[in-house]
């Protein structure tokens, strides 16, 4: 249970930082007037002193009207029985001009554990503006998670698509011994309707809104999938907002149950450089085609194969990552030698079916991940048995084996967070067989030519889940 819990996903809770456009490109995305408002509406909240684990969370938050006062709409687990409060924004003043960063203390005025959002009293900065709330639902285009992704003093965009225009439970979106865990700790949010979107979401994103082409809210960032390694993210509907903001007065909460159980299986507090142990992340099954060796020795083969991939580390708060992948393949093909003379002239030459059985380990990076699409190169070693059946008339039958040590590039894409499809393209240095037993009707007999490097590569297509 622990094991695929603690694999399962990382939200938005603190600390993490991710790859995003220029300035000027998110402008021209969102258009200056937009940019603008966003700028002076999303603010970076730090709530220190919290009553439970983490005890100090960063996450982001944006003003709203509630009446004719500001508020600020965040993400209820990201300040929660914290004692203290803080507020910072950051105005960009022009070019060769010094920004404005400004930081004041703020207190919880309402919360919702249903819906895991939070209203906090927004202070009196000059020039402050507020988003709109769109209504209605949401459509099959592009929107934009704002906020501070990182520990610059700028906000930054990330561009999310929607894969249901229909909202979804939490419960229905996570791994099921996931939600069966935090349904046990009695986390109150699992209920609520979410948005899930295609897109990276890191941890720290949380309480960001999510806006549209002309800057109104349509949700409030909240989690995704492996820490946003997968492109597999969610947030809550801008419904959920305008139900909280009509309701008249404050509520104080202290702690709210499952607070903790929410933090430690869903919301990752750990730093993104800090080097992480994971247990088993994913499965791949698929078929490939290998052709080992030129000239003279020649060897292809079509065959399954499969792998299991245990993340070692993240790497930085660039979004690498380095794998361990294991892999097993079985294969059947054809052989083909032939034996020259000094002179050029053929000597010998035999051709055979083949059956091989292997498998393999390598390292991996994954290079880049743009929303469903993903890269990732590995290096490493294949190898295995390779039975070969000569068709003669003394049934001849030998046992070797093979080797590689390619480098390998697989191409992913996920169109769901449990079904992906994948191509990979491989090729490196092999060993054709040094040594091998032969098998006759007459009986056995090693035969020892000495080893070889020839050419290999391999392409392949693959089923990730």
């Amino acid at each position: 249970m622990r094991s695929s819990l603690a694999c399962a996903l990382l939200s938005l809770g603190a600390w993490a930082s991710l790859p995003s456009p220029s300035a000027l490109a998110q402008q021209h995305l969102l258009g200056g007037e937009v940019w603008s408002t966003l700028t002076r509406a999303v603010v970076r909240l730090k709530a220190k002193q919290c009553a439970s684990s983490p005890t100090s969370r960063q996450s982001n938050g944006f003003l709203v009207r509630q009446g004719n006062r500001f508020r600020i709409v965040t993400t209820l687990h990201s300040v929660v029985g914290c004692a203290r409060i803080e507020a910072q924004r950051h105005v960009a003043s022009p070019v060769g001009q010094a920004g404005v960063s400004e930081e004041r203390r703020v207190r919880l005025r309402r919360a919702s554990p249903a819906t895991d959002l939070a209203i906090l009293d927004a202070p009196s900065w000059s020039g402050r503006q507020a988003l709109a709330i769109a209504p209605g639902g949401i459509l099959d285009q592009s929107y934009f998670a704002v906020g501070f992704f990182d520990e610059s003093l700028a906000i930054t965009s990330e561009e999310l698509t929607p894969k249901n225009t229909t909202a979804l439970t939490l419960y229905q979106l996570l791994p099921p011994e996931v939600g069966e865990e935090l349904l046990h700790a009695g986390v109150a949010f699992l209920s609520m309707d979410t948005y899930p979107f295609g897109g990276n979401l890191t941890p720290g994103s949380s309480g960001a809104p999510i806006v549209d082409a002309r800057g109104k809210v349509i949700g409030v960032a909240q989690g995704g999938l492996e820490g946003g390694d997968t492109g597999k993210s969610w947030g809550i509907p801008a419904a959920a907002v305008r139900d909280l903001l009509a309701q008249d007065g404050s509520a104080h909460t202290g702690q709210v149950r499952g607070t903790a159980a929410a933090h430690k299986l869903l919301f990752s507090t750990a730093l993104p450089e800090e080097i992480e142990a994971r247990l088993w992340r994913a499965w791949s099954l698929g078929v490939h085609y290998d052709r080992l060796g030129s000239g003279d020795a020649r060897r292809h083969a079509l065959g399954l194969s499969g792998s299991r991939t245990l993340r070692l580390a993240r790497l930085g708060s660039s979004g690498y990552r380095l794998d361990l992948r294991i892999d097993g393949e079985v294969a059947y093909g054809n052989q083909e030698r032939e034996w020259h003379g000094p002179d050029g002239a053929l000597l010998e030459q035999d051709h055979a079916h083949t059956f091989s059985v292997g498998g393999g380990v390598a390292l991996g990076v994954r290079l880049w991940q743009l929303s469903d699409v993903a890269a990732r190169a590995d290096v490493g070693a294949i190898g295995g048995i390779v039975v070969a059946e000569q068709p003669t008339d003394q049934s001849e039958s030998r046992v070797l084996w093979y080797a590689a040590f390619p480098l390998r590039v697989r191409m992913t894409w996920m169109q769901s967070p449990g079904f992906g499809l994948g191509v990979e393209l491989a090729g490196g240095p092999a060993l054709f067989p040094s040594f091998e037993w032969t098998y006759t009707t007459l009986g056995a007999a090693p035969r020892d030519e000495g080893h070889r490097w020839m050419p290999w590569f391999r392409i392949g297509l693959y089923h990730e889940w």
